[in-house]
């Protein structure tokens, strides 16, 4: 194979013809560049690079991939969708940079083993929790002259106080009662 070591500045180009070996070193000192033309296909065993690397097409790696520091995808203003798939089809992740936004897709699910903080409205469609809820603040269920049915149930069973919205009344299940 050829080696070539590029100086600080060179600003040197490097061609291999097809059907060649080739090792380009750069001393890491500088400005100097390589430039690789006329290789349908380049295979690498071992490739380390200090400082930036800038790849202009596609990459495809074929192996486990391991990132020692921040991964950055797009600039400011200009972002790219970015996909995470996994084992069931059509269940993966997407950042939609086109709706700025975090999709789960398919089977995808949530799994939050810590607390969720959220800074603004949240809309569920359904909500099923399995343990205490604490509310901190004013509880509001509709709006003004748009009701919802809300019903409180009790420790026996048939026994609940409702909320009835189409009757504008609080209605008492049997036996069951308001204690002032």
């Amino acid at each position: 194979p050829y080696s070539v070591i590029l100086t600080q500045g060179s600003g040197a180009n490097i061609t291999i013809q097809n059907g060649k070996n080739a090792i380009v070193y750069c001393d890491g000192a500088g400005s100097g560049a390589a430039v690789v033309n006329a290789l349908s296909d380049l295979q690498i065993a071992t490739l380390e690079v200090t400082g930036v690397a800038a790849i202009d097409g596609a990459v495809t790696v074929g192996g486990a991939s391991q990132f020692n520091s921040t991964v950055t995808v797009g600039v400011n203003d200009t972002g790219y969708d970015v996909q995470f798939f996994g084992a069931t089809s059509g269940a993966h992740m997407l950042w939609d940079e086109s709706a700025d936004d975090l999709k789960l897709v398919g089977a995808a699910g949530l799994t939050v083993a810590g607390d969720i903080d959220v800074d603004g409205t949240t809309n569920l469609d359904a909500v099923d929790i399995d343990g205490a809820v604490q509310i901190d603040a004013t509880l509001s269920v509709g709006v003004d002259g748009t009701g919802y049915d809300v019903t409180f149930f009790g420790d026996n069973a048939g026994r609940y106080v409702k909320w009835d919205e189409s009757a504008d009344s609080l209605l008492f299940s049997d036996n069951a009662k308001a204690v002032f």
